[in-house]
Order: structure tokens, then sequence, then C-alpha cells
């Protein structure tokens, strides 16, 4: 019961706000850089810049075999199991870095008779992002949402203050090398500091126990982890195929703008997220949360429920709210070149929206071990995001991608709501989700239609807005 004496109605909506600031540094504080980059590089190296990080985010779940998942399977136990744990399980992805890294590396000599520099900086990256991914889950479910923000915000301000500094006079030819170099050195920088940090704590490289069970609850989460990888990044990597980078650029353009609505969103998936596993914990050993007598439940299941429905009131209004002010947003990020892309927040927002929804189903599977119900469900959403890019994209280019994220966001969502209602037909039923789904398409299609009219889209944000005010009020009462 101590979690919950914390946690007081003041504590969880300050967590939140921690979340959402150290959100605000990692994606607002690079959204604000967009304007020296869209003017600075052209678009197709923007396009280039965005393919790279693409592969990154595709190469920090394999080289790592998504281990950093395996911290949620031990959260019952002593702090010094834990960190034994930790250290053992960052011992076996180093182990598989070093495997995977070199032999990709080889490949690359035995075809290509050389090895491309930024292919071996991109592997270093992809594992230095994986070792941090590992200590900020471990801190979001240890509720150190204060170490979590700042570590969250040195990693991400303090490359983009170099880039600033070098991007008008370093590498004139390729300046999306500007960009890469200074987050790259950053990256391994804070990965040798972690990797020293776990294991002079935790003092354990190998344990078989512990490497089995890490693998047994992780493999699963390798393929759901890769799934949204490629569900996040195959569009624009395909666009880049099918259309050129022009077009990739543009695309990808959009994608960072629409990272103010990451803010959001994070930071209502870690709030939810450290509530959720410390609540189930306590309901696990038929015990009452002050938070479950709160919401005036008599289960888990109705309590989550009528706080999860809290939550997306909150995140829908700051999505659509976004959405609503873009135009006049992006008009000041960007010149003009990048003006006629501002139709395609909308879709891309509602994906997000999708995405919100699916993640309070992911936590209750984590939550019941489910790893490899989360896994089919992330691959047959994955591989419909791949057949309709397939298809859509050299039709009707960045449009058929945004819409493509839709339908792949949607069929993620039904499929995890399948597995989870298998298990537990109460929790986080589909009625719930129902009216947020049709009124978030409804504003999607109002924008679309209206965006070139700022008197009438401004005046339907505002018509919405004073719809959701008792809404948002109860999130700040929790």
């Amino acid at each position: 019961m101590k979690y919950f004496r914390k946690t007081s109605r003041a504590g969880e909506w300050r967590a939140t706000l921690w979340y959402t600031a150290a959100s605000l540094f990692t994606k607002a504080f690079g959204f604000l850089t967009i304007p020296l980059y869209t003017n600075l590089l052209t678009t197709g190296e923007y396009g280039y810049l965005n393919t790279y990080n693409a592969w990154i985010g595709i190469l920090s779940v394999v080289l790592g075999l998504s281990l950093n998942s395996a911290v949620i399977s031990i959260q019952k136990e002593r702090k010094e199991i834990k960190a034994a744990y930790q250290s053992s399980v960052l011992g076996l992805s180093l182990i598989s870095f070093l495997v995977m890294g070199g032999g990709i590396l080889l490949v690359c000599q035995l075809i290509w008779k050389r090895i491309p520099g930024l292919l071996s900086l991109a592997l270093i990256q992809s594992y230095a992002t994986f070792v941090m991914n590992m200590i900020l889950q471990e801190m979001v479910l240890d509720n150190r949402y204060v170490k979590y923000s700042l570590l969250s915000i040195v990693s991400a301000v303090i490359p983009i203050l170099i880039t600033c500094a070098i991007l008008p006079y370093l590498f004139l030819d390729r300046r999306y090398l500007d960009v890469i170099l200074p987050k790259a050195a950053v990256s391994a920088g804070i990965m040798a500091a972690v990797m020293i940090y776990l294991f002079g704590r935790g003092k354990v490289f190998y344990s078989r126990e512990y490497w089995k069970q890490s693998l047994s609850y992780c493999v699963p989460v390798i393929f759901h982890t890769l799934a949204l990888s490629i569900m996040l990044q195959a569009d624009r990597i395909m666009l880049s195929y099918f259309r050129g980078y022009e077009e990739s650029g543009m695309y990808s353009f959009i994608y960072n703008v629409t990272l103010v609505i990451g803010v959001v969103v994070a930071a209502l998936e870690n709030t939810w997220k450290t509530w959720f596993f410390q609540a189930a914990s306590l309901d696990r050993k038929e015990e009452k949360s002050r938070q479950i007598r709160q919401a005036g439940a008599g289960s888990l299941a109705q309590a989550v429920n009528k706080r999860a429905r809290v939550y997306l009131v909150c995140g829908e209004a700051g999505i659509l709210t976004f959405v609503y002010l873009a135009p006049e947003f992006i008009r000041l990020l960007a010149n003009e070149a990048y003006w006629d892309s501002v139709y395609l927040t909308a879709p891309i927002a509602f994906a997000y929206i999708l995405s919100l929804f699916y993640d309070f189903l992911v936590y209750y599977e984590y939550y019941e071990n489910a790893t490899k119900r989360i896994a089919g469900a992330s691959l047959m959403a994955a591989g419909i995001n791949v057949v309709l890019n397939l298809v859509f994209i050299p039709l009707w280019g960045a449009m058929g991608a945004a819409f493509t994220t839709i339908l792949a966001r949607f069929a993620q969502f039904f499929l995890h709501l399948r597995t989870v209602h298998r298990m537990e037909a109460s929790v986080l039923p589909f009625r719930l989700y129902l009216p947020f789904f049709l009124r978030s398409a409804g504003m999607t299609a109002a924008f679309l239609l209206f965006y070139r009219l700022p008197g009438i889209r401004l005046g339907i944000l505002a018509v919405y807005l004073l719809t959701r005010i008792r809404g948002i009020r109860e999130f700040f009462q929790l």
C-alpha cells in the first residue's frame, strides 16, 4: 500500500506533468528545430535522414532481442534480484549485438568488399538506443519519473545543440551527417554510462536461469516490437523507394510535426503504465488500492475501464486540438515547399488516436504474460500494413501511406482487443472505445474538408472543446 500513499491525487497528475515535460524536450524540442532543418536541408536530404532514422528504429529491436521488456516480468521480485536480473539480461543483449552486428558487417564485406561507415555507425547507435530504452523502462515501472525525465531531456537536447552549432559549417555537401553524427556520439556515451551502472549494480553477466527466463518472455516481444517498428517506419522507407526522397521528405516532415502529439501519448502511456502494473499487482494479492476505491469500482476491470475513459478524453482532446491548429504551425515552421502537405496531419493524427486505444490493451496482455498473443496480433497488423503500402503508395503516394497507417492501426487495435477479450471480456470493451472512434473520425473528416478555411476550422474546434471540458477536468482530479 505504500505506493498508493505516494501516488495521491496530486502525485498521479504530477507524474504525468513530468513525463509531459520529458516528452516536450525529447519530441517537441526536436520539433522546434524543424525550421532549421527544412531551410538548410533539401527535401531529398531530409528524406535520407529520416530513412536512416527508420532503420535505427528497426535495428534497435533486432540487435537487443527486445530484452528491455524483461524487467516487466520481475516487478514482484526484491530489489537485489531485479538488479542481478537486469545485469544478466544486459550481458545477453551485448552478446546478441556483437554476434548479429558482426554478422551484418561480415556479409557486407563478402558481398560489396567494403563496410559502409554509416552502417557501422547505425549498428552502434541502434544498440545504444536499446540500452537507453532498457533503463528508461525500469525507471517508468519504478515510478522514478524525475530521473526518467532528466535522462530523456539530456539525450535529446545535447545532440540537437551540437547539430545547430555545426550545421551551417560542416559537411556542406552531405548536411544530414550534421544531424546523424552528434546523435550517434551522445547515444554511445549514454550507452557506456548505463552499462557501467547496470553491470556495477547487478554484478552478474551470465545466469542460465535469468537468460532462459528472459528469452522465454522476450522472444515473442521481439516480433511484437519489430512489428511496431515496421508499422512506424515501413511507409517512409517504401515512399522513398516508390516515390523518391522528395515525397518521402514531405511525408516525414508532417510526421515530425506530429511529434507534438507524441508528447500527449507518451505522457499518458507512461503514467498509465505505472498506475496499472501497481494496481494489478495489488489486485492479484486480493487487496484494494486507493485508486480503485476512488474510481468507485469493486474490481480491477471496473477501475481500469473507468480510468481509461478519462485518459481517452484527455488524449483525444490534446491530439485533435493540435491537428486543428497545425496549418498555422506549419506556416511558421517551414518554407512554402512544405505547406501543401498540411492535409496529411489529420490522418496521421487519427492513427495516433488508434495507437492510444491499443496502448491500454497491450499492457493488460503484458500483465497476463500473454507475450505470444501480443506478438501474433502485432505481426498480423504489420503484415497488413506492408501489403496495403505496397498497393496504395504506388497509386496515391503520401496520402496512400497515411490512410494505410490508419487501416493498419485499426487492425492492430481490433486484433489486440480480441486477444484481451479472450482472457477477460469485461476489461476495456469495444463500447468504451466506440464514441471516441466515431468522434475522432468525424473530426478528421471535417479537418480535411475545411483545413483551408480557418474561420470554420477553428469554430469546429471551439465547439468540440466545450463538449470535452468536463472530461478533461476529471483527469486532473485523478
